[in-house]
Protein backbone atom coordinates (compact mmCIF):
# COMPACT_ATOMS: atom_id res chain seq x y z
CA UNK A 1 0.00 0.00 0.00
CA UNK A 2 1.80 3.00 -1.07
CA UNK A 3 1.75 5.78 2.18
CA UNK A 4 -0.31 8.76 1.58
CA UNK A 5 1.61 11.11 4.00
CA UNK A 6 5.02 11.87 4.80
CA UNK A 7 6.15 13.83 8.04
CA UNK A 8 9.65 14.80 8.98
CA UNK A 9 12.23 12.88 10.51
CA UNK A 10 15.73 13.83 11.29
CA UNK A 11 19.78 13.01 11.09
CA UNK A 12 21.17 16.65 11.04
CA UNK A 13 23.44 18.68 13.67
CA UNK A 14 21.67 20.40 16.36
CA UNK A 15 19.13 17.49 16.70
CA UNK A 16 18.29 15.38 20.12
CA UNK A 17 16.13 12.80 20.73
CA UNK A 18 13.07 15.22 21.59
CA UNK A 19 12.65 15.71 17.74
CA UNK A 20 12.22 12.08 17.20
CA UNK A 21 9.41 11.12 20.33
CA UNK A 22 7.65 14.31 18.39
CA UNK A 23 8.13 12.32 15.29
CA UNK A 24 7.24 9.08 17.01
CA UNK A 25 4.19 10.65 18.65
CA UNK A 26 2.62 12.07 15.19
CA UNK A 27 2.81 8.65 13.06
CA UNK A 28 0.72 7.03 15.90
CA UNK A 29 -1.81 9.49 14.32
CA UNK A 30 -1.51 8.36 11.12
CA UNK A 31 -1.61 5.52 8.34
CA UNK A 32 1.10 4.37 6.96
CA UNK A 33 3.53 7.58 6.10
CA UNK A 34 7.34 8.53 4.67
CA UNK A 35 9.90 9.87 6.46
CA UNK A 36 11.49 12.84 5.28
CA UNK A 37 14.21 14.96 6.24
CA UNK A 38 13.98 18.21 8.04
CA UNK A 39 17.36 19.25 7.38
CA UNK A 40 16.39 18.19 3.29
CA UNK A 41 13.03 20.02 2.89
CA UNK A 42 14.38 22.78 0.78
CA UNK A 43 15.31 19.63 -1.65
CA UNK A 44 12.57 17.70 -1.50
CA UNK A 45 11.16 16.76 -4.91
CA UNK A 46 7.28 17.57 -5.47
CA UNK A 47 5.05 14.44 -4.60
CA UNK A 48 1.09 14.18 -4.38
CA UNK A 49 1.82 12.96 -0.63
CA UNK A 50 0.88 15.42 1.60
CA UNK A 51 3.27 16.90 3.95
CA UNK A 52 2.35 16.76 7.58
CA UNK A 53 5.15 19.13 9.28
CA UNK A 54 5.39 19.23 13.33
CA UNK A 55 8.43 20.61 15.74
CA UNK A 56 10.61 23.72 15.62
CA UNK A 57 11.32 25.78 12.76
CA UNK A 58 13.73 28.21 12.56
CA UNK A 59 15.96 27.83 9.63
CA UNK A 60 15.31 28.73 6.44
CA UNK A 61 16.34 25.78 4.85
CA UNK A 62 13.42 24.04 6.64
CA UNK A 63 10.98 25.52 3.94
CA UNK A 64 9.08 22.85 1.37
CA UNK A 65 8.17 25.12 -1.89
CA UNK A 66 6.80 22.01 -4.03
CA UNK A 67 3.35 21.42 -2.38
CA UNK A 68 0.53 21.29 0.30
CA UNK A 69 1.71 21.04 3.76
CA UNK A 70 -1.02 20.28 6.64
CA UNK A 71 1.11 22.27 9.98
CA UNK A 72 0.10 20.26 13.15
CA UNK A 73 1.85 21.17 15.93
CA UNK A 74 4.51 23.70 15.09
CA UNK A 75 6.89 25.96 17.04
CA UNK A 76 8.44 28.97 15.28
CA UNK A 77 9.74 32.00 15.06
CA UNK A 78 8.23 33.28 11.71
CA UNK A 79 11.31 33.98 9.81
CA UNK A 80 10.12 35.56 6.32
CA UNK A 81 10.50 32.20 4.35
CA UNK A 82 8.62 30.62 7.09
CA UNK A 83 5.79 32.98 6.86
CA UNK A 84 5.39 32.77 3.54
CA UNK A 85 5.10 28.66 3.50
CA UNK A 86 2.63 29.06 6.67
CA UNK A 87 0.48 31.30 4.19
CA UNK A 88 0.10 28.73 1.48
CA UNK A 89 -1.21 25.77 3.35
CA UNK A 90 -4.98 25.12 2.49
CA UNK A 91 -5.23 24.44 6.02
CA UNK A 92 -5.33 26.19 9.36
CA UNK A 93 -2.13 26.56 10.55
CA UNK A 94 -1.71 24.46 14.12
CA UNK A 95 0.56 26.17 16.06
CA UNK A 96 2.06 24.03 19.05
CA UNK A 97 2.46 26.31 21.90
CA UNK A 98 0.27 30.20 22.92
CA UNK A 99 3.42 32.03 21.90
CA UNK A 100 3.73 30.46 18.57
CA UNK A 101 -0.26 31.11 17.92
CA UNK A 102 0.23 34.89 18.66
CA UNK A 103 2.97 35.19 16.78
CA UNK A 104 0.55 33.38 13.68
CA UNK A 105 -1.21 36.37 14.29
CA UNK A 106 0.74 38.96 14.08
CA UNK A 107 2.04 37.83 10.51
CA UNK A 108 -1.34 37.48 9.45
CA UNK A 109 -1.28 33.28 9.26
CA UNK A 110 -4.53 31.68 9.82
CA UNK A 111 -3.52 29.64 12.97
CA UNK A 112 -5.53 27.48 15.93
CA UNK A 113 -3.80 26.10 18.91
CA UNK A 114 -3.44 22.39 18.47
CA UNK A 115 -0.85 21.30 21.18
CA UNK A 116 1.85 18.87 20.12
CA UNK A 117 1.36 15.30 19.40
CA UNK A 118 3.08 13.63 22.53
CA UNK A 119 0.29 14.79 24.35
CA UNK A 120 -1.65 12.17 22.57
CA UNK A 121 0.14 9.41 23.95
CA UNK A 122 -2.48 7.13 25.71
CA UNK A 123 -2.69 7.09 29.73
CA UNK A 124 -0.53 4.15 31.31
CA UNK A 125 -2.35 2.34 34.56
CA UNK A 126 -0.20 -0.52 34.84
CA UNK A 127 2.87 -0.92 37.86
CA UNK A 128 5.57 1.67 37.76
CA UNK A 129 9.24 1.57 38.58
CA UNK A 130 12.54 3.91 37.91
CA UNK A 131 12.95 7.20 38.97
CA UNK A 132 14.88 9.24 36.10
CA UNK A 133 15.96 12.30 35.65
CA UNK A 134 16.59 13.74 32.21
CA UNK A 135 19.24 16.68 31.87
CA UNK A 136 18.48 18.38 34.65
CA UNK A 137 22.70 19.37 35.34
CA UNK A 138 25.70 17.54 34.62
CA UNK A 139 24.56 16.56 31.31
CA UNK A 140 25.76 19.39 29.10
CA UNK A 141 22.59 20.87 29.13
CA UNK A 142 22.20 24.64 29.97
CA UNK A 143 20.05 24.10 33.08
CA UNK A 144 19.21 24.57 36.72
CA UNK A 145 22.06 23.53 38.26
CA UNK A 146 20.36 22.15 41.51
CA UNK A 147 19.26 19.01 40.16
CA UNK A 148 16.29 17.59 42.21
CA UNK A 149 17.04 14.25 40.49
CA UNK A 150 20.21 13.71 42.93
CA UNK A 151 18.27 14.10 45.82
CA UNK A 152 15.50 11.80 44.73
CA UNK A 153 17.83 9.02 43.84
CA UNK A 154 17.26 8.97 39.96
CA UNK A 155 19.07 7.51 37.30
CA UNK A 156 20.46 9.79 35.15
CA UNK A 157 19.43 9.88 31.31
CA UNK A 158 20.11 12.32 28.58
CA UNK A 159 18.15 13.78 24.57
CA UNK A 160 21.54 14.71 23.88
CA UNK A 161 22.75 12.91 20.81
CA UNK A 162 26.59 11.54 19.76
CA UNK A 163 27.44 12.46 16.30
CA UNK A 164 27.03 9.15 15.57
CA UNK A 165 23.59 8.77 16.28
CA UNK A 166 22.68 12.06 15.05
CA UNK A 167 23.42 10.71 11.71
CA UNK A 168 21.21 7.70 11.87
CA UNK A 169 17.69 8.27 11.90
CA UNK A 170 16.92 4.34 12.82
CA UNK A 171 18.96 4.14 15.69
CA UNK A 172 16.92 8.14 16.92
CA UNK A 173 14.05 6.46 16.06
CA UNK A 174 15.16 3.50 18.48
CA UNK A 175 16.24 4.97 21.01
CA UNK A 176 13.28 7.38 21.41
CA UNK A 177 10.55 4.61 21.34
CA UNK A 178 12.98 2.76 24.60
CA UNK A 179 13.28 6.11 25.90
CA UNK A 180 9.22 7.02 25.66
CA UNK A 181 8.88 3.07 27.00
CA UNK A 182 10.84 4.36 30.43
CA UNK A 183 9.13 7.67 30.81
CA UNK A 184 5.64 5.82 30.07
CA UNK A 185 5.83 3.09 33.00
CA UNK A 186 8.28 5.27 35.26
CA UNK A 187 7.64 5.65 38.98
CA UNK A 188 9.29 9.76 38.66
CA UNK A 189 10.16 11.42 36.01
CA UNK A 190 12.67 15.11 36.87
CA UNK A 191 13.27 17.06 33.89
CA UNK A 192 13.67 20.13 31.70
CA UNK A 193 13.14 18.91 28.78
CA UNK A 194 9.73 19.77 27.04
CA UNK A 195 9.51 16.39 25.17
CA UNK A 196 9.85 14.40 28.03
CA UNK A 197 7.41 16.89 30.47
CA UNK A 198 4.55 16.34 27.63
CA UNK A 199 5.08 12.58 27.22
CA UNK A 200 4.83 12.05 30.89
CA UNK A 201 1.92 14.39 31.44
CA UNK A 202 0.30 12.13 28.54
CA UNK A 203 0.87 9.07 29.88
CA UNK A 204 0.04 9.93 33.69
CA UNK A 205 3.70 9.12 34.76
CA UNK A 206 4.50 11.72 38.35
CA UNK A 207 7.25 14.24 36.61
CA UNK A 208 8.60 17.03 37.58
CA UNK A 209 9.13 19.92 35.63
CA UNK A 210 11.88 23.02 35.41
CA UNK A 211 12.32 25.48 33.54
CA UNK A 212 15.39 25.70 31.50
CA UNK A 213 18.01 28.51 32.05
CA UNK A 214 17.38 29.46 27.83
CA UNK A 215 15.87 32.20 26.48
CA UNK A 216 13.12 30.81 24.38
CA UNK A 217 11.97 28.43 27.14
CA UNK A 218 9.49 31.22 27.88
CA UNK A 219 8.63 31.04 24.05
CA UNK A 220 8.93 27.28 24.13
CA UNK A 221 7.31 26.13 27.15
CA UNK A 222 3.90 28.43 27.01
CA UNK A 223 2.16 25.26 26.25
CA UNK A 224 2.75 23.79 29.61
CA UNK A 225 1.97 27.07 31.60
CA UNK A 226 -1.39 26.60 29.13
CA UNK A 227 -2.01 23.43 30.64
CA UNK A 228 -1.73 24.86 34.18
CA UNK A 229 1.75 23.31 34.98
CA UNK A 230 3.37 24.42 38.43
CA UNK A 231 6.95 24.03 38.29
CA UNK A 232 9.37 22.14 40.44
CA UNK A 233 6.95 20.31 42.15
CA UNK A 234 5.47 16.74 41.08
CA UNK A 235 2.85 17.29 38.49
CA UNK A 236 0.07 14.49 37.33
CA UNK A 237 -2.07 17.02 34.92
CA UNK A 238 -4.40 15.01 32.30
CA UNK A 239 -3.80 16.86 29.64
CA UNK A 240 -7.23 14.78 28.01
CA UNK A 241 -9.04 16.92 30.67
CA UNK A 242 -8.51 20.11 29.52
Amino acid sequence: MKSKYRIIIYNGHGCNLGDMIQTVALSRLLPQCRGVFRENLANERPSEQLLVVNGWHSYPKEVYEHGDCLFAGVHSDFLPEHTGWFKKSSSLFGARDPWTLNQATKAGVEAQFVGCATLTFPRYDGPRSGRYCVDIGGNGIVSRSDCSGCRLNCDSLTHVLSEQEGKDWQACWHKAVTHLEMYRKAELVVTCRLHVALPCLAFGTPVIITRPDIRCATNRFSICDSLGVEYGVVCKIDPSEI
